[in-house]
């Protein structure tokens, strides 16, 4: 009975072990179904694309929910490269695997380009050098910054008679440094009316006044809303005589600008103004082959009525090229004692920026600004 009795629990403890065996077969299986590649920067990345790329199963098959997989470390699709990243499957008894996948991150995609509203306009007898930015485009991508890209811009061909008025289409290329290249064609003005010239000057100012990212290369905003322009002295000296690179920097524009350390930063931030600039017109008072002198009758609405003033505006020929030398900012405001006319209309006027925008990088087109002239 005794040996009955020892068979029995004998038997019974087995079957006990066995039926634990039988609940927890066996851990978790990860397996890696390719090498993941992902592109770099891409907006929408997330970790939870990676998991196409492998299968987590119980021991019994059965795909484990997402929450029973995780990620031991980070996948940075920041960078260019090869990372691996550590992937850990745990099951409901807390069995685990762990397995790693390879990360490409690849760049395959092609930069971008935001031309000027308006083409470039010279005057028939310039010799301008153009540059992408002194064109007034704009080079974007996802992993370059504008200043590499720059670097890789290229007219294809410069096929501009700056001796014969017309508008001239002219191809450029770039790329950025992983090879994606982008092909584009820039219009560009040449005109034998020096009004139309300086119109196309005073847009410029109006445009730099904003931060205009057509023309500055900028950095990243830090917490203070300054922005690093890269190309500021190349921007002004282009475009500007000294003494009309001093003008600019002591008019409105200049309360934008903070230099330090031999870097200059734009101020996003400004105040209210109790002005709107309306409009500028032009008169060729004087011209020569070295100066062009204009009269620049300027208006603004303030409350319900316009403000008038006449300054001079002059151009001088340097390197080739008509330069801003000597103006006033339309962006300063109204004179102290101006000449004042009541405005029947004043909604119906055209709607400007007082001043600059807030963001250098959200300014309003040309073409939402009153056309000069």
């Amino acid at each position: 009975m005794l040996k009955k009795t020892g068979v029995l629990t004998l038997c019974v403890l087995l079957l006990s072990g066995c039926a634990k065996r039988v609940e927890n077969p066996g851990p978790p299986q990860i397996t890696i179904l390719e090498d993941a590649v992902i592109e770099v920067n891409q907006p929408d990345f997330s970790e939870d694309v990676l998991r196409a790329y492998f299968k987590a199963v119980d021991s019994q098959g059965n795909e484990l929910p997402q929450e029973n997989v995780v990620f031991l470390n980070n996948a940075n699709n920041a960078l260019l490269g090869t990372s691996y990243i550590k992937v850990k499957a745990v099951d409901k008894n807390g069995y685990y695997d762990v397995k790693t996948l390879k990360v490409t991150t690849v760049d395959h995609t092609a930069p971008t380009c935001v031309l000027p509203v308006q083409p470039p306009v010279f005057l028939a007898g310039e010799t301008p050098e153009l540059t992408a930015k002194t064109a007034g485009i704009q080079l974007r991508d996802n992993f370059n910054r504008e200043s590499t890209l720059a670097k890789n811009f290229r007219w294809l061909i410069s096929d501009v008679d700056y001796a014969v008025p017309g508008t001239y289409s002219l191809p450029a290329r770039f790329q950025d440094s992983s090879g994606n290249a982008v092909e584009i064609t820039l219009e560009v003005k040449v005109s034998d009316d020096p009004v139309e010239k300086a119109q196309a000057c005073l847009e410029l100012i109006l445009e730099l006044c904003q931060g205009s990212s057509n023309y500055f290369i900028l950095d990243t905003a830090d917490a203070e809303q300054q922005t690093a322009i890269v190309n500021y002295a190349q921007i002004m000296d282009f475009f500007f005589t000294a003494a009309g690179r001093q003008a600019m920097e002591a008019s409105a524009f200049g309360k934008r600008i903070v230099t330090e350390g031999g870097q200059t930063r734009w101020v996003a931030n400004t105040a209210a103004a109790s002005w709107q600039y309306r409009k500028t017109e032009f008169t060729l008072q004087d011209a020569d082959d070295e100066q062009l002198i204009f009269a620049a009758k300027t208006s603004w609405q303030v409350q319900d009525q316009i403000v008038e003033e006449t300054s001079e505006f002059i151009l001088v020929k340097q390197q080739g090229v008509w330069k801003i030398d000597s103006f006033v900012n339309p962006l300063d405001g109204p004179p102290a004692n101006p000449k004042v006319t009541p405005s029947a209309s004043p909604q119906t006027s055209p709607q400007p920026a007082n001043t600059p925008q807030a963001s250098p990088s959200s300014q309003p087109p040309a073409s939402a600004r009153p056309k000069n002239g």
